[in-house]
C-alpha cells in the first residue's frame, strides 16, 4: 500500500514538472518567434503556455503585448483587462495602455463612418486615463462633426485644460461656441465674410456678413463687422445704423459706441463739405 502511494506520488511530481516544463518552453518558444518579430506565432507560444498556467500574470503581459505588435488591439485588450482584473488593479502603465488601444479602435471606427461605437470606445479610453488628450481631441472632432456643439465645447474645454497652448483647440472651441450661440448655418456665413474680408473683397463681405445676420438677430458679430467695413468705406449713415443695431444688442460695447461716435462726427464732417462744395458752384 505504501509502495503504490509513493508510486502516485512520483508520478503527480513527474506531471507537475513536466507541465512547467512544457510551460517554459512554449513560452521560450514565443520569446523566439517575437525577438524575431513573428508576433502571430508568439502569441500562440505563449497563448499554449498560459492553458498550462493560467496564474502567470508575465504569460498574460506577454501575450497582451503580442497582439499589441500586432495592431490587434481587440486582442490585447482582453489580456491586459485579465491581468488588472486578476493580478493589478493599480497598475497605470497597464491601464495606459488600454487607454491608448481603445483610442486606436475608436479611430478605425471613426474612418469607417461608426461615430456611435467610436464615441464608446473613447469613453473608455477616458476611463483608463482621465488625462488622456488624444481621447478628449478625438470625442470633440467627432461631436463637432455631428453638430453637437454642446458636448463639442466641453470637450475642446478639456483638450485645452491639458494642453493650454493647442491652438487646432482653441480655433476649434471657438468655432463650436459660434454655432452653438448663433446656429451652423449663421456661423458658417460669417467665417465666409472673415475669409472675404481679408482678401479685400469688402462688398462680398458685407453680403456675407448681412446674410448671417438675417439668420439670426441676436448675432452681434455679425453686425459689429457689417458696421465696421461700412465705416471703413465711408458710409457713414450706413455704419451709424449698424452700430446703433450692435449696441442695442450689447449695451457694453466701448468700441460700438466709439464708432458710432466717429462715424456721426465724419458724417457730419462730410455734410458740411457737401454744402460747401455746392455753395462755391452756386457763386
Amino acid at each position: 500500500m505504501i509502495k503504490k502511494s509513493l508510486i502516485c506520488v512520483i508520478l503527480q511530481v513527474f506531471c507537475i514538472l513536466s507541465m512547467q516544463n512544457l510551460v517554459i518552453c512554449d513560452e521560450k518558444l514565443g520569446d523566439q518567434f517575437f525577438k524575431k518579430g513573428d508576433f502571430r506565432r508568439a502569441a500562440e507560444e505563449y497563448t499554449k503556455a498560459f492553458k498550462q498556467d493560467n496564474k502567470n500574470g508575465k504569460l498574460i503581459l506577454k501575450i497582451a503585448s503580442a497582439y499589441e505588435k500586432m495592431k490587434w488591439y481587440s486582442q490585447a485588450n482582453k489580456y491586459w483587462k485579465i491581468y488588472l482584473d486578476d493580478f493589478d488593479s493599480a497598475d497605470k502603465e497597464i491601464k495606459d495602455k488600454l487607454a491608448y488601444s481603445h483610442r486606436w479602435i475608436a479611430y478605425n471606427f471613426y474612418q469607417d463612418g461608426n461615430f456611435e461605437d467610436a464615441i464608446e470606445e473613447l469613453k473608455k479610453s477616458i476611463g483608463y486615463n482621465y488625462d488622456f488628450i488624444d481621447a478628449y481631441y478625438w470625442l470633440a472632432r467627432i461631436y463637432h462633426e455631428l453638430g453637437d456643439f454642446e458636448n463639442a465645447i466641453r470637450m475642446w474645454q478639456k483638450v485645452l485644460e491639458i494642453d493650454p497652448k493647442n491652438e487646432n483647440a482653441k480655433w476649434f472651441l471657438k468655432e463650436a461656441e459660434g454655432k452653438f450661440l448663433y446656429g451652423e448655418k449663421s456661423y458658417k456665413l460669417y467665417l465666409e465674410g472673415y475669409k472675404l474680408y481679408e482678401n479685400k473683397k469688402f462688398q462680398d463681405s458685407l453680403d456675407k456678413y448681412k446674410q448671417a445676420y438675417e439668420e439670426n438677430e441676436k448675432f452681434v458679430s455679425a453686425a459689429y463687422w457689417i458696421a465696421r467695413i461700412n465705416y471703413e468705406l465711408n458710409n457713414f449713415k450706413e455704419a451709424i445704423y449698424w452700430w446703433e443695431k450692435v449696441i442695442e444688442n450689447d449695451n457694453t460695447n466701448e468700441k460700438a459706441y466709439f464708432f458710432l461716435k466717429e462715424s456721426k462726427r465724419k458724417l457730419q464732417e462730410s455734410e458740411e463739405k457737401s454744402k460747401q462744395g455746392n455753395t462755391g458752384k452756386s457763386q
